[in-house]
């Protein structure tokens, strides 16, 4: 099996689960504010609670990726992965209303979401295995 030991071919994947962490919380939050401001300006997005529930879970899945950087537990990365799993399946829901409706800060923000996302997957799922490996 294929193993990663650094994250960006640089810092060690411990450390990088941390960077993911503080990254993926920040994208979050401006993913957040960009269908705020596409909400106020075209009320097309209705009132789906779905919209806030999946990047506040994902928000809750970063936190949880920090803190096994700490306390070195998969089960915290597993929160991770389903909540990151369900957020890029929700980014590719954004995208498509967004490229038809040219909500241009939405379908950016989320394509950069996107295509960090799916790195941010494949790191975290190599830091799960090395997590296993350990007990």
């Amino acid at each position: 099996m294929v193993k990663m030991k650094k994250f960006c071919f640089c810092v060690p994947l411990k450390w990088g689960m941390l960077i993911i962490a503080i990254f993926d919380t920040i994208l979050d939050v401006l993913g957040l504010i960009a269908l705020h401001f596409v909400y106020l300006k075209d009320k097309n997005l209705g009132d789906n609670l779905l919209f806030m529930c999946i990047p506040i879970l994902h928000f809750v899945g970063c936190i949880l990726l920090a803190v096994s950087f700490w306390v070195r537990k998969k089960d915290l990365v597993l929160c991770y992965l389903f909540t990151g799993i369900w957020r890029i399946v929700f980014v590719i829901c954004i995208m498509i209303p967004g490229i038809a409706n040219w909500w241009l800060l939405v379908t950016i923000n989320h394509l950069v979401i996107f295509i960090v996302g799916i790195f941010f997957m494949a790191c975290v799922l190599f830091w799960y295995y090395e997590l296993e490996e350990q007990k």
